[in-house]
């Protein structure tokens, strides 16, 4: 049973860090949409 508590453990902790990743990921492709989309604009008010 503690083996099992344990291996539950490490893959909570697993899937957390998993799920901070890609939520960096997801951070960094916003970025770049927004930069992409502001410089877009600011093409436009030229």
């Amino acid at each position: 049973m503690k083996k099992l508590k344990t291996n539950l453990s490490q893959l909570i902790e697993q899937n957390k860090n998993e799920i901070l990743n890609d939520k960096n990921e997801m951070n960094k492709i916003e970025e770049k949409i927004d930069n992409k989309y502001s410089s877009a604009k600011k093409e436009d008010v030229k």
